[in-house]
């Protein structure tokens, strides 16, 4: 399989990710297309001051196991997993990055 799909949730529904990706896996998979849906928990970017909740990193890490948010790097190290040749036999499913949660 040369070709890759990773499909980032944007607040989605972890259940319709996990949806999304088996539907477009089962259109997909007979071209050797793979369909690895990543769904990131709370990330500490500048969105959450742009939509006027600066201070929700802070309070989400509160709930999260690990006690914070990840990183932009870190999303990204999961996002290359998946499209990597290590994660060859991955389809069909959703990768969750979300500290515990």
């Amino acid at each position: 399989m040369a070709d890759y799909v990773v499909v980032l949730r944007d607040g989605t529904s972890d259940g319709t990710v996990a949806t999304q990706a088996e539907r477009h896996d089962a259109e997909l998979a007979h071209a050797g297309i793979r369909v690895v849906a990543v769904a990131p928990g709370t990330t500490d970017t500048g969105i959450h001051a742009a939509a006027g909740d600066p201070d929700r990193p802070r309070r989400v890490a509160a709930r999260v196991p690990l006690g914070r948010v990840a990183s932009p790097e870190e999303i990204a190290r999961v996002v290359m997993f998946a499209l990597s040749p290590e994660a060859s036999y991955l389809t069909a499913t959703t990768i969750t990055a979300g500290g515990g949660l």
